[in-house]
């Protein structure tokens, strides 16, 4: 998996050099009009706008909002897993869904869609030994 900490070098000179309402709407927007790989891409960054807001103020409302949205309408088991991580705060959102990544790859062990959208198109390591599918 490509390592999701180099995104707070791109998202931190935003919302310093920006008005942060203007960023998250930015986010939001993106988020909205964006395919799955991008909708994923965005989620990711709520770690580190998280982060960023404990010392800051950021109203984050309209981007939750929109992967709480798209969430209700997506069935797609990677999609919904990156928005779990986004929004621990409401897990209750999305019951069944793993909430660690060997779970995740062990639930789509054997789903050759899931397979390609987690290994080769988000560049996720395969296990060298194989999960046992569940």
């Amino acid at each position: 998996m490509n390592d999701p900490s180099w995104n707070k070098y791109f998202l931190y000179p935003c919302v310093r050099s920006f008005d942060p309402a203007l960023v998250v709407g930015w986010l939001a927007d993106a988020f909205s009009s964006g395919d799955r790989l991008d909708r994923i891409g965005v989620s990711r960054l709520m770690f580190w706008l998280e982060c960023w807001s404990e010392g800051h103020s950021i109203d984050a409302t309209d981007l939750k909002t929109a992967i709480e949205n798209t969430a209700t309408k997506s069935n797609n088991l990677i999609e919904l897993y990156f928005y779990r991580m986004a929004l621990p705060e409401h897990a209750d959102l999305f019951p069944g869904i793993p909430d660690g990544a060997s779970d995740l790859q062990k639930a789509v062990c054997g789903n050759e869609d899931l397979e390609t959208l987690l290994y080769n198109k988000l560049g996720w390591r395969r296990p060298e030994a194989p999960p046992t599918c569940g």
